[in-house]
C-alpha cells in the first residue's frame, strides 16, 4: 500500500469519525434535551433520561433530597424503577430536573 492510499484511508477514517461523534451527540441531545419530553408510560426512557439528565446537571441526590424534599432513599428507588413512584414525587424530580413529562390520551 502507497503512502498516498494510507494518507486516505487516515481521511476517511476521520471523516467517519466524526460523522459518528454528531450521530452519538444527537442521539445524547434527544435524550436530554427538556423540550422534548418524554412520553409517561415510556418507563425505560424515563429511567434513562432521569439518570443522564441528572448525572449532566452534576446534581447528587443528597442535592436533590435538598431541593425536592424527597429522601434519598425514596429517589434512588425513583431513578431505578419510576414506574413504581409515586406520581407527586415523579413530577417534582422531573420539574427539577426541567424534563416535562407527556401523556396521551
Amino acid at each position: 500500500m502507497s503512502h498516498r492510499n494510507l494518507l486516505e484511508l487516515r481521511k476517511q477514517s476521520d471523516e467517519l469519525f466524526q460523522h459518528f461523534s454528531r450521530l452519538l451527540d444527537n442521539a445524547e441531545k434527544e435524550l436530554t434535551e427538556p423540550e422534548l419530553g418524554i412520553a409517561a408510560d415510556n418507563y425505560d426512557a424515563m429511567t434513562l433520561m432521569l439518570k443522564t439528565k441528572r448525572k449532566s446537571l452534576g446534581l447528587t441526590l443528597s442535592d436533590l433530597e435538598l431541593q425536592t424534599g424527597i429522601s434519598q432513599s425514596t429517589l434512588k428507588r425513583l431513578f431505578s424503577d419510576p414506574e413504581n413512584a409515586r406520581v407527586g414525587h415523579l413530577l417534582l424530580v422531573c420539574q427539577e430536573l426541567g424534563i416535562k413529562l407527556w401523556a396521551a390520551k
